[in-house]
């Protein structure tokens, strides 16, 4: 199969402050590979419970944690080299990629990086990874 002959990604500009005390960072995004998302879901799969032995899906309370982990993952694998939180590896298990979630957020913390900062993150993660940054013209 023919490639494509070079990998978009996304910089990304976040600021703080005004005036003469803005600051600026700037963070680059590059996109999952196809399958990314199915591999890390297969190594750090949503909660679910048994009710009288039959699986089912785990309560709101428990999928909206492990669904900002899973995605504070992906935006990990992303960052790549920019956050010094190392990725856990293809054989990681559960409890590492919820580890690696905890200590990725504390890093973007003690960056000075506010929630806002975080969601518009994810929203160009995922503008980069459903391939609509060419048709906005956002993507480098």
């Amino acid at each position: 199969m023919k490639g494509f002959a070079r990998s978009l990604s996304r910089t990304v500009k976040l600021s703080h402050g005004s005036g003469d005390d803005k600051e600026i960072i700037e963070l680059t995004l590059k996109p999952i590979p196809a399958g990314f998302a199915n591999q890390l879901e297969r190594q750090f799969p949503a909660p679910v419970q048994f009710v009288n032995g039959k699986e089912v899906a785990a309560p709101d309370s428990q999928k909206r944690p492990y669904q900002a982990s899973f995605n504070l993952c992906i935006l990990g694998w992303q960052l790549g080299s920019q956050v010094s939180t190392p990725w856990p590896g293809n054989e990681a298990n559960p409890a590492s990629f919820k580890a690696y979630a905890e200590d990725l957020t504390a890093e973007l913390q003690e960056a000075g990086l506010n929630e806002g900062d975080i969601q518009q993150l994810f929203s160009e993660s995922l503008a980069l990874n459903n391939g609509i940054g060419d048709l906005l013209g956002k993507a480098n």
